[in-house]
C-alpha cells in the first residue's frame, strides 16, 4: 500500500490525540471521529483529511438536533456568532438540525504539526462550550437569538 499525503495528515492527527489520550476510531482512509466530554456538553468530533485538496476538517457537533420550527431561530443565532468568530463558523443542517462548529486548515506546501491540530481542536471545543447554553435556550427554551447571545459573551 502506497502511503498517501491522507496517511500523513491522518498520522499527525492521530498523535496529537494520542498525546492528549483521546479514544477514537478511524473511519475509513481519510477520517477520525471520537466523542470529547467537556464541563456543558459531550460534543461528537469528526476529523477529516483531504489529500487531494490538502485540507483537513474538523467538524463538531453538539449531537442534539434542533427542532425543525426552530431551525430559522437557530441559524439566526449562529449567523450572530460567526461574526465574531476569528477561526472556523457554526453551521446548521436545515434537513436534520444538526449544528456544528467547522474548523479548517489548508496544508498545501506546509506540514500539518500536532500544534495545529491542538489549536484547531481547542478552537471548536471553546467556542462550542462558550455559546452551548445560548444554543440551546434558542433551540428548545423559546429564547430569542440575540438575548441569549448577549449573556454569552
Amino acid at each position: 500500500r502506497l502511503i498517501t499525503k491522507a496517511d500523513s495528515l491522518l498520522k499527525t492527527i492521530r498523535s496529537a490525540l494520542d498525546a492528549r489520550n483521546y479514544k477514537y476510531q478511524e473511519l475509513d482512509d481519510a477520517g477520525i471521529v471520537f466523542v470529547s466530554r467537556r464541563e456543558k456538553a459531550s460534543y461528537s468530533i469528526l476529523f477529516r483529511a483531504d489529500a487531494t485538496l490538502d485540507w483537513v476538517v474538523l467538524v463538531a457537533s453538539y449531537g442534539s438536533n434542533v427542532p425543525a420550527y426552530r431551525r430559522v431561530a437557530v441559524a439566526e443565532a449562529a449567523s450572530r456568532v460567526n461574526m465574531r468568530m476569528r477561526l472556523g463558523n457554526f453551521e446548521l443542517d436545515f434537513e436534520d438540525g444538526e449544528l456544528r462548529c467547522r474548523v479548517g486548515i489548508d496544508v498545501e506546501g506546509g506540514v500539518l504539526s500536532e500544534k495545529m491540530v491542538d489549536n484547531m481542536l481547542g478552537a471548536a471545543i471553546m467556542t462550542m462550550e462558550r455559546y452551548h447554553e445560548a444554543f440551546m435556550q434558542v433551540a428548545f427554551g423559546g429564547a430569542d437569538p440575540s438575548a441569549a447571545l448577549c449573556k454569552a459573551q
